[in-house]
């Protein structure tokens, strides 16, 4: 494989100069640089403050196991402010670390999001024009290589981004989606295709046993051989730099250059595009002098443009889990010696097919539904695994059981990205701000009550599935105070999935931070 390209013999107080300067190698940054550099007419630099994705614990699946709960090289592994509505916990917050971003860490499920939602929300009440599902379906099969699905009006089979379904499922993930038609919920083949309802397998985003981030899709081998392209790993960016209203380039620290300790000076003679994300490109504005006053003068940062917005208007859906165990259950992602004969057998199956739980099979069941009747479009989704786990995977509890997780697609509660400090090496201040909506709780409450439904229906019920995490109380006669109690407990893990930082996964609520107002940014290009 074609590696990063290498600045160890770069003098710090070189300007190098370029037509665009892509600031974050994550999931939006790799595409920017590949698109940019397509014209042979200009240079472009893409700058990644982490390593370069050539490693298994990125290629391989299964090193999800580790980079989200462990890595520190691959993973910020920032965490919030104490949330004053979660009983002044710090949630933790994943965000990817080098190439890729998070689309090189997360769990790879490969999902588009509702039609309603970029119709109804983004285009007509956001004023998002050519947001229209007509209008991105189209963008969508074109990025688009599914491997499993051919000529299917709903997906694309020419694109960079690989997509499949699962080889390998499991008779246990069967059994749960037969549990959810026991709910009334109707089997669905494809999340992505004309209705999402109902309960049915994840696509990925994984090609011949590998995951497929945008690292991979966009910057292939023949994309980096690009005499006009280079991507430099390992640089961290720590000011925009400006000329009156326009940014002029950037100053970066690359580690390895002759003098490390100074940043190097990129010059952009068109463009400097910042892909740094939800957290990290206001963090960035702000260490540079544009964003709130109040946040510059606070820490001592000369103000260069006064833009109230910047930090501003974070959203995020926090994952609630409903975990239930059993002795019964045998399963190869689950500790224990009864499910080892399984776990050989995927271990095999890894090694010389390339498919298997190792490999990304890990027999994930989802399902979108309604909170409650009424309401125009699906506002839950869940995940159901298989396996019962905690702390983002980092504990596989011995034994059996499954782990029911949900999450509420259109909160109401709004959140802001400030600054620790003026030290551009200090990650970002997350306040996500969780529940101070209180209308937020009521689908999170019905979710929870879906999740105990699903854990009791008949289909299940020879396993004796026991719903942890409510202590004493009787499961079945939960009142919503008892629910509301729960979702705040310490017991209870929220799940915070980093969606925003995908392409792959264009949520309907998505992470944002308005450059220029307090409002939805709809266009690319903020001047």
């Amino acid at each position: 494989m074609l590696l990063s390209k290498s600045l160890r013999s770069l003098p710090a107080s070189t300007k190098q100069i370029y037509d665009y300067v892509v600031v974050g190698g994550g999931s939006a940054g790799c595409v920017m640089a590949n698109r940019l550099s397509s014209n042979p007419n200009v240079r472009v630099a893409l700058l990644e403050t982490g390593s370069d994705d050539n490693t298994p614990l990125i290629r391989n699946p299964s090193g999800f196991f580790w980079t989200v709960p462990y890595s520190k090289k691959y993973n910020h592994r920032y965490w919030t402010t104490p949330q004053k509505n979660c009983n002044g916990r710090n949630m933790f917050q994943p965000r990817g670390r080098g190439v890729g971003g998070s689309s090189a860490i997360n769990a790879m499920v490969y999902i588009r999001g509702l039609k309603y939602d970029f119709t109804n929300l983004w285009a007509e009440e956001n004023k998002c024009n050519g947001w229209e599902w007509e209008n991105v379906l189209p963008i969508f099969k074109e990025l688009e290589n599914n491997d499993t699905l051919k000529n299917n009006p709903y997906h694309g089979n020419e694109g960079p981004l690989h997509v499949r379904t699962q080889n390998h499922i499991g008779l246990y993930s069967k059994r749960i989606v037969k549990a959810g038609n026991e709910l009334g919920w109707k089997t669905t083949d494809d999340f992505n295709g004309a209705d999402q309802s109902g309960v049915g397998y994840y696509q990925y985003t994984q090609t011949k046993g590998g995951r497929c981030s945008t690292g991979v899709a966009f910057l292939t081998p023949e994309v980096r051989a690009r005499p006009n392209l280079d991507v430099i790993v390992d640089a961290h960016t720590t000011k925009v730099l400006t000329e009156g209203k326009r940014a002029t380039g950037v100053h970066a620290v690359v580690s390895g250059s002759s003098d490390s300790a100074n940043p190097v000076t990129f010059e952009a003679k068109n463009d400097v595009v910042l892909c740094g994300g939800a957290f990290n490109s206001p963090q960035l504005l702000m260490l540079s002098g544009i964003g709130p006053k109040d946040q510059l003068t606070k820490h001592g940062i000369d103000l260069v443009h006064e833009l109230p917005g910047v930090g501003q208007n974070l959203q995020d859906h926090a994952d609630i889990c409903v975990n239930a165990k059993t002795s019964r259950i045998s399963m190869p992602l689950q500790i224990g010696l009864t499910n080892l004969p399984s776990q050989i057998k995927h271990f095999f199956l890894g090694l010389f097919k390339k498919e298997g739980v190792f490999m990304g099979d890990n027999q994930m069941v989802g399902s979108f539904f309604k909170s409650k009747p009424g309401i125009p479009a699906n506002d839950i989704q869940m995940h159901v695994a298989p396996f019962y786990y905690k702390d983002h995977g980092a504990t596989l509890r011995y034994g059996g059981g499954i782990s029911v997780k949900s999450c509420y697609m259109r909160p109401e509660s709004r959140g802001t990205v400030g600054l620790n400090s003026a030290d551009p090496m200090e990650g970002p201040l997350i306040d996500p701000n969780y529940y101070d909506v209180p209308a937020d709780f009521d689908p999170m409450v019905a979710a929870v009550r879906k999740s105990i439904e699903l854990i009791q229906t008949k289909t299940l019920a020879e396993d004796n599935l026991v719903v942890s995490g409510f202590g004493d109380k009787d499961v079945n006669n939960l009142t919503d105070s008892d629910i509301k109690e729960y979702l705040l407990s310490e017991e209870v893990e929220l799940f915070l999935p980093y969606h925003a930082s995908t392409v792959a996964h264009l949520w309907p609520v998505m992470k944002e931070t308005a450059a220029n107002f307090t409002g939805t940014i709809c266009e690319l290009e903020v001047s």
